[in-house]
């Protein structure tokens, strides 16, 4: 089963934290993906309903709080999803 190992996962992140490499590869591919995405009507439709039906900004600042999340950020994450014990496991039968 999935699950067990995929808890084992977020102690681990909650306790040692990510790996430097798998930290800086996360960064990379989600600055590309962002560049790339900054180009298209989706991405900007995206942004605009959100910050008029929501009042969120997703765009501004995401390059600097993308450059600016550390290894104890993504820690305290892993460790604030293991205490809220809320969770919720779908369980999908073949026909």
């Amino acid at each position: 089963m999935l699950m067990p190992i995929v808890y084992r996962q977020i102690e681990n992140i909650a306790n040692n934290g990510p790996l430097a490499e798998s930290m800086a590869k996360v960064k990379t591919y989600l600055l590309k993906a962002y560049q790339q995405n900054a180009i298209t009507n989706n991405y900007w439709d995206y942004v605009i309903y959100n910050y008029l039906r929501h009042g969120v900004d997703f765009h501004t600042g995401y390059e600097d709080l993308l450059n600016g999340l550390t290894a104890q950020d993504i820690r305290q994450i892993a460790k604030d999803m293991l205490k809220s014990n809320r969770r919720i496991e779908i369980t999908m039968m073949p026909e």
